[in-house]
């Protein structure tokens, strides 16, 4: 499998689990100052990396992924593995972990919202059905009410077959 960076309309099942120890090309990290995703080169799900969002309290992040073609396929999955924890264990309020997408030229709208303390990874999938025969983006948003992490690992976007 490939990166979800290049190449799009060519591949059935795009990945990314940060092996290269850099963001995909094409991905925005928006961040405020300290706060925003990190590559962590260790804690991975599998692999070396994963991406980790350690912010301060009350701060929202997110990262957003290159544009995604999926005008000729008749179907799309996205799943990944996450992780909630407080950090250090002293905080129970949970990072509120919000999966976006829009389609080119409209708004985010929010797929699935994920909002509990998960203390190792966990996988999530989410039909976007909904979005076939677009071109898309994919955001990861999180807000910290509390000092607590998220950590992403093994994003993959599962196609049907091709349609000319």
């Amino acid at each position: 499998m490939l990166s979800l960076c290049n190449n799009w309309e060519y591949i059935p099942n795009w990945y990314e689990g940060f092996e290269n120890g850099e963001l995909p090309e094409g991905w925005i990290n928006n961040q405020y100052s300290f706060n925003g995703w990190k590559l962590k080169p260790s804690d991975a799900n599998n692999g070396t990396y994963c991406i980790e969002n350690y912010s301060s309290k009350n701060y929202t992040v997110s990262l957003e992924t290159s544009t995604l073609d999926l005008t000729s396929y008749p179907s799309a999955t996205l799943s990944f593995y996450y992780m909630n924890k407080p950090y250090g264990g002293t905080y129970n309020t949970p990072t509120t972990l919000r999966i976006k997408v829009k389609k080119q030229g409209g708004s985010w709208v929010t797929v699935k919202t994920i909002n509990e303390n998960v203390a190792s990874y966990n996988l999530c999938e989410i039909q976007l059905g909904d979005y076939v025969g677009n071109q898309i983006q994919i955001a990861f948003e999180c807000y910290n009410a509390a000092y607590c992490y998220t950590r992403i690992d093994d994003i993959v976007l599962s196609v049907g077959s091709k349609t000319e």
